[in-house]
């Protein structure tokens, strides 16, 4: 099966270790083999893999079937492309334009080229931002694909650290001290990040704190602590790490503005939702902003 679809047979082993696909060994020749339901799934997860989702998105569509994680995950996706080709179209206008300079024949300086690029480029963008911002005035709230989520009560590990990017430091431990205890390959762990403290004007160093949802019977050790969850309401939107500042103000601009819902007291949350928590061009997050419902 792995030459028929172009796949290795490791990439066969770790989508059965993760779940998604079974195969039955012949106990003389110790070859696996594959029904067509597997044959099946295969060709699903082929073809969301190349739609750019994640391994866990994937798992989520395929063995939850929750249809408006899908559909977020393809919006998601969709707008990564569409940045993408906005990205390509300005390059390509660049190169077109240069290149008429450049047949031209006449002898421009290359810095005389690029301001006047810029400057076309200046205007374009400023008409362009006028426009979104009228589209803001006019609809708010259309801007963000907003849910409402209320996570459960729990238990969970954590570890914190302090630093210039604290973030990788936690996660290594955490990954290292999860992954020793099979903690990774659960479906259910899930996997939460904040600051604590957050950045200051003042210092270049600030702290992060990541949480690794655990049993009731997990015990501490190496560093790792745990605790218990409350809960609670939030508003959640889905990011990718280089948009992850702006839209922590954009879900802020929105809860602010919400006529049913303001700001709660309990913890700001970054679940991370990606294969590879240290592949900065994959690594996406869902951002929770702690709600309440108006009295």
């Amino acid at each position: 099966m792995a030459s028929a679809f172009d796949v290795s047979c490791r990439t066969l082993r770790y989508y059965e270790e993760i779940g998604l696909l079974k195969s039955f060994r012949n106990e003389e020749s110790l070859y696996r083999y594959y029904d067509e339901d597997s044959l099946k799934k295969l060709e699903e997860i082929l073809f969301l893999k190349s739609l750019g989702l994640s391994m866990k998105e994937i798992l989520k569509v395929l063995t939850i079937y929750d249809m408006e994680k899908f559909k977020t995950s393809l919006v998601n996706r969709l707008e990564t492309l569409l940045d993408e080709s906005n990205t390509i179209s300005r390059e390509r206008s660049r190169i077109e334009k240069l290149l008429v300079h450049l047949d031209s024949g006449v002898g421009v300086k290359l810095s005389d080229i690029m301001a006047e690029l810029h400057h076309s480029e200046e205007d374009r963008q400023q008409q362009v931002r006028s426009y979104e911002e009228e589209e803001k005035v006019r609809s708010p709230r259309e801007c963000l694909d907003v849910r409402i989520v209320q996570l459960k009560p729990c238990r969970v590990a954590y570890y914190r650290s302090s630093g210039k990017s604290p973030e990788y430091d936690v996660l290594r431990v955490m990954e290292e001290w999860a992954s020793r205890r099979g903690l990774l390959d659960l479906f259910s762990t899930r996997n939460f990040g904040f600051n604590n403290p957050s950045p200051s004007p003042e210092s270049e160093e600030y702290g992060y704190e990541v949480w690794l949802t655990v049993t009731q019977e997990t015990e501490p050790s190496g560093g790792v602590g745990m605790k218990d969850f409350s809960g609670g309401l939030y508003a959640v939107i889905s990011t990718h790490l280089h948009d992850i500042a702006e839209n922590w103000k954009a879900i802020s601009r929105w809860v602010e503005s919400n006529d049913e819902y303001c700001a709660g007291r309990h913890q700001c949350l970054e679940e991370i939702i990606s294969p590879d928590w240290f592949d900065e061009s994959a690594v996406q997050f869902d951002l929770y902003y702690p709600i309440l419902r108006r009295q």
